[in-house]
């Protein structure tokens, strides 16, 4: 599972230390989970949100659409689902 914000996610095509992830991105293997959180940052997906949402907008670059904590609901809510349908097997 691949998660993305709009840190990096319209970047993966040209910047080289992506290569892979937009390999994977563009794969057509069913067992690649790619997920994109729109509206989210790179830091709004850690801890660093709740402790210091100030320093989270200022390491981002750019303030974040969506709200720290429902950045982090998303990726709880996208980790459960995946290990839901993949440890179930």
């Amino acid at each position: 599972m691949n998660l993305y914000t709009d840190s990096s996610y319209g970047h993966l095509a040209e910047w080289p230390q992506y290569a892979q992830n937009q390999q994977l991105l563009t794969s057509e293997d069913l067992a690649t989970i790619n997920v994109y959180l729109e509206g989210c940052g790179h830091y709004s997906i850690t801890d660093l949100t709740f402790a210091s949402p100030l320093l989270t907008r200022f390491l981002n670059g750019f303030p974040a659409a969506t709200p720290g904590e429902n950045c982090l609901t998303l990726v709880n809510t996208e980790t459960l689902q995946f290990l839901n349908t993949h440890l179930d097997r």
